[in-house]
């Protein structure tokens, strides 16, 4: 049984001209009548299109695609297959992660609606570091550029970090250095470089508590 163009268009819910593209691809053929100027798709090409809708679910690239539909390779379909496999994971890992983060700034704009504002003693986690400020003036050396411009990618996992003293804090010294911080468990999902200046803040018992921040000129939270 053959189809026309547009037949097969409405039977898939596939526009005409990704049709045309597929065919230019060799993904799929169309047969030419010979009585009219109309060209036909077969039974053949509904389950080509079908497999190809599978492979795009997983993954593939339509390049991908035509090259497995015209030289199939069992072992290059595995390992394309595992290779995409390996990039959903690191994506479900950054989901997941980001969902933690989301959760925790809800948590802590709930604490401030309830003016529930605690301290508490724990270890803080493993801190990687570098500072980008000191004494209000941000350093342009081309190394910090570097690290700053990958790292501000990540802001909703990358902390503002500074380390002053309760004494600095309370006579108000803006001879403070300011920095960017961010856990260990995320240098991975990032890829992030920690090279120079970056430095390492090992865990340690740390007061923590939430701390409030500036947004468009306002202060969050009392």
């Amino acid at each position: 049984m053959n189809y026309l163009i547009g037949e097969i268009s409405k039977f898939l819910g596939v526009t005409t001209e990704s049709l045309r593209n597929y065919q230019k691809l060799e993904i799929i053929e169309s047969i030419k009548d010979l009585n009219t100027t109309y060209k036909h798709f077969d039974s053949i090409s509904v389950c080509k299109l079908l497999a190809l809708r599978k492979m795009r679910n997983a993954g593939y690239s339509l390049a991908d695609i035509s090259h497995s539909m015209k030289d199939f390779s069992l072992q290059e379909y595995h390992d394309t297959f595992n290779n995409n496999v390996q990039l959903l994971k690191q994506d479900y890992i950054y989901i997941e992660n980001l969902i933690e983060r989301m959760e925790s700034q809800l948590s802590f704009a709930r604490q401030l609606m309830e003016k529930d504002i605690q301290f508490k003693i724990d270890k803080s986690p493993t801190f990687y570091c570098f500072d980008y400020m000191t004494d209000n003036k941000i350093t342009l050396e081309e190394s910090y550029v570097k690290h700053f411009t990958q790292w501000t990618q990540y802001m909703l996992f990358v902390l503002n970090y500074s380390q002053c003293s309760l004494e600095s804090l309370h006579h108000g010294s803006n001879s403070i250095k300011i920095g960017l911080a961010i856990e260990e468990k995320y240098l991975d999902i990032f890829n992030l470089d920690i090279s120079e200046p970056v430095y390492k803040r090992p865990s340690k018992l740390s007061v923590i508590c939430p701390i409030r921040h500036s947004l468009n000129g306002k202060i969050i939270g009392n």
